[in-house]
Formats: structure tokens, C-alpha cells, sequence
């Protein structure tokens, strides 16, 4: 008896996808050019048994625009069996009246030709382990450049307040020990009280502790086997310390996204060396 399900084997079926907190638009292109578009909720898992249910046992390829979800889409799309890229939106291709009237839909729809056509360059994906990692990098960054805008707030309240900053706190000893110790017990302000000033100095020294521990599990990640090859190799370059390192290592990560095979020999060495 012959079977009358349809079956998409062999075909691709390309999926665009205009990403939402909550929602995604969602547009379905077939090799033949057959187009369907429809709101779903934000579920991978959703997406796929749609797709298994319309376009059965089709290669799914799917596209979306990188932006505040990160790489959580591309992985919850793959670990169901979507295969996924993530593209910047200024290269996806766009009309004039798609760059005019900007829908969802249509978004979702200009994806999904853009995909068919081959016309995107997906960004680097990186691994779900490196993401942590860099992570405590831009952590750390991002608390120093806090810390130091307090800093400077209490620089401008002791100015406000009449209080001149003693010679021997010179910009080596600027935040030492013996400044803190002096700020804490020395330091009178116009008001009987000086508890804004307490309480910017007790953020001051939370904010030191925690780029210290930044930097203590920075050194920790170093010596790890994914990492203390190629840390060691950059350590030997001048000017290059254990911070610097880590933040060429967990941010470029995967220096082969960027390498040219050309016929220097001496370069060809060293990229591979770095590996």
C-alpha cells in the first residue's frame, strides 16, 4: 500500500527568525520557494516539532541576528536538531522599503531569502566554555572602570568639602593602605557627619576585593590544560603579562578564524604554535 505522507528528505528548509524575549517571528522557505510565516513563543523545542510536523524529516537551517539573546538561541536551536547561524544584522542584505517598514515579519522574511541565498557570513560561535571564561575577563574590566569613577567621586567630595590631600599621598601611594587609613580617621567634612563619604570608600575596597579575586581566578585559568600551553608561549613576549594573556586567550580564543595560509614559513610556524 503506498504511503501518502509527504516527506521533505534530501530538501533544505531554511528557517529566519527575528529573535524576541518572549516571542519570535518565525518564516519557513522551502528549496522550492514555498513561504510560511507564523508567531511563536521563544522555545527551540516548539520551533523543531513545527517543522518536524510541516517539513518532516527536511535539514533544517535556521538564521537569526545577533543581539541580547547571545549564543543561548544558537545552542537550544542545536541541541534540538535545528542546525543554526548567527549573522550581524548590518550584513544581512535589505531593500529600501524593507530598511523603511521594519516588522517583525518582514524581518524574519528577509532572513530566511537572505539564508536561501546564500548571501550571509555567519559570526564566530564560540564554545560554551569560553564563554564563562571570558566572561570573568570583562568582569574584571568592567569593575575597574567602577572603581575607578568612585575613585574619583571621592577625589571631588573631599574637594567640595575644603580637603586638601596630603604631599605624601603621591600617585604611587594614591589608594595605598596608609591613604585609606588616613580617609577613614583623619578626613573632617563640613557636616558633622560623613557617612556618604564612608560609604563610598567601603565601595572602593568591595570593588578592590573583587578585581583581586578576578585576577586570582584569572592566574587559576592559566595553568589549565586548554590554556597553560599557549599562555605560556605569549608570556614569553615582552610586555605581555598574566592579564593581557588571558584576555588574548579567552577573547580571540580561536586564533584560526583569523589566520591566512600565506608562504612565509616563519609566520605559518607561529600561528601553529600558537595552537
Amino acid at each position: 500500500m503506498q504511503s501518502n505522507k509527504i516527506s521533505f528528505k534530501g530538501q533544505k528548509i531554511y528557517v529566519g527568525i527575528d529573535v524576541h524575549l518572549k516571542n519570535w517571528s518565525v518564516t519557513v522557505i522551502t528549496e522550492k520557494g514555498l513561504k510560511r510565516t507564523h508567531p511563536q513563543k521563544a522555545d527551540a523545542k516548539e520551533l523543531f516539532d513545527f517543522l518536524n510536523r510541516h517539513y518532516p524529516e527536511g535539514e533544517y537551517l535556521a538564521v537569526y541576528e545577533s543581539g541580547f539573546s547571545g549564543f543561548a538561541t544558537y545552542y537550544a536551536l542545536r541541541d534540538v536538531g535545528i542546525d543554526c547561524i548567527v549573522i550581524h544584522a548590518a550584513d544581512v542584505p535589505s531593500s529600501q522599503y524593507e530598511n523603511v517598514m521594519k516588522t517583525d515579519v518582514i524581518d524574519s522574511e528577509k532572513l530566511a531569502r537572505a539564508l536561501k541565498g546564500g548571501l550571509l557570513r555567519p559570526i564566530y560561535i564560540r564554545d560554551k566554555e569560553n564563554l564563562d571564561d571570558r566572561g570573568v575577563v570583562r568582569i574584571r574590566k568592567t569593575i575597574q572602570k567602577k572603581m575607578a569613577g568612585d575613585k574619583t567621586r571621592v577625589k571631588h567630595m573631599l574637594h567640595q568639602n575644603g580637603v586638601t590631600i596630603p604631599e605624601r599621598f603621591t600617585k604611587s601611594a594614591y589608594w595605598s593602605g596608609a591613604f585609606i587609613k588616613w580617609l577613614r580617621e583623619d578626613v573632617r567634612l563640613l557636616s558633622s557627619t560623613r557617612m556618604s563619604l564612608d560609604l563610598l570608600i567601603e565601595q572602593v575596597l568591595g570593588q578592590k576585593r573583587m578585581v583581586l579575586k578576578c585576577t586570582k581566578t584569572l592566574r587559576e585559568l592559566s595553568q589549565a590544560s586548554k590554556y597553560k600551553e599557549r599562555f605560556d608561549l605569549l608570556m614569553t613576549i615582552p610586555g605581555i603579562g598574566p592579564i593581557v594573556a588571558m584576555c588574548i586567550l579567552t577573547e580571540v580564543y580561536d586564533i584560526k578564524r583569523f589566520y591566512v595560509r600565506i608562504s612565509i614559513p616563519i609566520l605559518h610556524e607561529a600561528c601553529q604554535n600558537l595552537h
